[in-house]
């Protein structure tokens, strides 16, 4: 597990055949792997274990990324475990892993495309205030996108005029490991997985590596865990993505709890 994230590898439910089958006849799930199925739209949600030989976990995700309700699906049971309100995505993973990361109701859950599945990261609420989430492979009306994008030229990544005060930099790495250490907000220029440039507040907390390899993996493959000020909730960046920033030279207080 990466400091200050849970991540946990799925496999994509899409399609109704799917949804109906989902784990089904499984004898073990490794840990921190699971199942996402995605329903295309919010909707009231129903599972049971007809069929399912493992104990599962159940996490029940709205459209902007919270987690509304966990259950337990039991091995052969017919109960229902149901979603609390309309949900846009269920998270299956074996018995136990949510409360080892300690996940609970009201915490968020973020999804990124991986390897023709998915990766869910789990990011534990501190703050009370209204949250909501934006998944860096989000489109706005909910769908997720699967793409493939190549790493623009790193000389179309540069630093635009900031503080004074703040050092210059040779990188948007180096600039964002400074204010991961220095708790310090930057500013970036964005391009979605649509194309759509965007520019947003980032309080950032960690950079990680999304297939968990060694560090020797090229950097703009990296993710970026931030504090999304626009959004008021936590957010994802792709690195490669970024096409430009700049250091304001505001400090912040992190709002995510790091492991």
């Amino acid at each position: 597990m990466t400091r200050g994230l849970a991540q946990i590898v799925c496999e994509l439910a899409k399609s109704q055949s799917e949804h109906q089958r989902g784990l089904m006849f499984r004898e073990r799930l490794d840990p921190d792997n699971g199942m996402l199925f995605h329903f295309g739209k919010p909707k009231p949600i129903s599972f049971w274990g007809m069929n399912t030989l493992i104990p599962l976990d159940i996490a029940f995700i709205s459209h902007d990324g919270i987690i509304e309700n966990i259950g337990l699906i039991k091995p052969h049971c017919l109960d229902s475990v149901k979603s609390s309100k309309p949900c846009l995505f269920a998270l299956e993973v074996p018995e136990g892993t949510l409360r080892r990361h300690g996940i609970k109701a009201g915490d968020f859950a973020e999804v990124i495309d991986h390897n023709h599945g998915a990766k869910v990261i789990l990011v534990r609420k501190i703050d009370k205030g209204p949250i909501k989430i934006a998944a860096s492979d989000m489109q706005p009306n909910g769908e997720f996108s699967i793409e493939n994008e190549e790493s623009p030229a790193r000389s179309s990544v540069h630093n635009m005029p900031s503080d004074p005060a703040v050092p210059n930099f040779n990188n948007v790495f180096d600039a964002l490991n400074w204010c991961i250490q220095n708790k310090q907000v930057c500013r970036i220029s964005y391009r979605t997985g649509s194309g759509r440039v965007i520019t947003r507040d980032i309080e950032p907390h960690d950079i990680f590596d999304p297939e968990n390899k060694s560090h020797s993996i090229e950097k703009h493959h990296k993710i970026l865990s931030t504090w999304d000020e626009n959004a008021n909730g936590p957010r994802s960046y792709i690195i490669m993505r970024i096409i430009s920033y700049t250091i304001p030279g505001r400090k912040f207080v992190p709002k995510i709890q790091l492991y």
